[in-house]
């Protein structure tokens, strides 16, 4: 599972990308990608959403950054820790 954040700059948008490549949707989901975002519960919910169920995004806009909040990175370390570990 590939999260990202789309849109202008200061109010982007959570998405994920699907196998083809293809930003799908995510704020029906959640509000933004952040450090509560990142949490066990939420990307095990996340990891459940079948992808070509969320509205598909045009594929010229501009990708954000990871996180809404810097403070995340702690969050983001773990969420990598765990991809190692095949839970992604």
């Amino acid at each position: 599972m590939k999260l990202v954040r789309f849109g202008e700059a200061g109010s982007e948008t959570p998405g994920m990308l699907d196998a083809d490549g293809t930003i799908r949707d995510l704020s029906g989901h959640v509000a933004d990608i952040t450090g509560a975002t990142l949490d066990a519960a939420t990307l095990d919910r996340l990891r459940g959403l079948d992808p070509a169920s969320l509205p598909a995004v045009d594929g010229n806009v501009r990708l954000g950054a990871a996180s809404a909040e810097s403070a995340s990175s702690c969050a983001l370390a773990e969420l990598f820790r765990s991809c190692g570990r095949n839970r992604c």
